[in-house]
This record gives C-alpha cells, sequence and structure tokens, in this order.
C-alpha cells in the first residue's frame, strides 16, 4: 500500500483525534472530526522529539496544507526569528529536564 492509499484508509477508518506515528521523526499524521463547516480531514503535526524520543511539547504544529508548511518554512528561515530566540534564551532561565530517566524498570 502506498503513502496515499495508507492516508485515504485513515481518513476513512480513523477514529477522532487519533494520531498515526511516521517514519519521519516528529511528526504524526492526525484524523480531524467532521464539523458543521467541512468534513473529517487529516493534518501533519510536528513536535521535536527530545533524544529519547519523547515529544518535546504537549501539543505540536498542526499543518493542514502546503500553503500553510510554505508559510511555515519561511516564518522559521527569516533570521530575526533565530536571534529573537537568542534574546529569548538570554533572558529567561533555562528550564531543568522533566523528571527522572525511565529504565522500564519498576522498583518496589
Amino acid at each position: 500500500m502506498n503513502v496515499r492509499e495508507t492516508l485515504e484508509t485513515f481518513l476513512e477508518e480513523g477514529k477522532d483525534w487519533e494520531r498515526k506515528a511516521t517514519s519521519i521523526r516528529g511528526v504524526t499524521i492526525l484524523r480531524m472530526p467532521r464539523t458543521a463547516t467541512r468534513p473529517a480531514t487529516l493534518a501533519m503535526e510536528i513536535n521535536p522529539v527530545d533524544e529519547r524520543g519523547n515529544p518535546m511539547k504537549r501539543k505540536g504544529i498542526m499543518i493542514r496544507s502546503p500553503r500553510e508548511l510554505e508559510a511555515l518554512r519561511t516564518v522559521l528561515g527569516d533570521s530575526k526569528v533565530a536571534n529573537l530566540m537568542d534574546a529569548l534564551a538570554s533572558v529567561v532561565p533555562a528550564v531543568p529536564a522533566a523528571g527522572k530517566e525511565n529504565t522500564g524498570v519498576i522498583e518496589i
């Protein structure tokens, strides 16, 4: 089954708000439910992962069209965005790493 067929099947048979992982780290496909003004649709969610493969944010960035993806590329490619992030990082205190590393073993 090719990517298009897989996506069509997911759109038809997936549950509302269901996420499907992709082979691209940090990218999932989200099935968004039908509303009064549009049919059910799919969106790409971009949420970078840390070194352990855990999402870095609770929710990622939803992208529903090639136009939105191109607009995001334009914004992120602007050198002023990188400069602003550097300035923010110099002002805001560092955030400590969340939680303890999961070893997969339950300590009793």
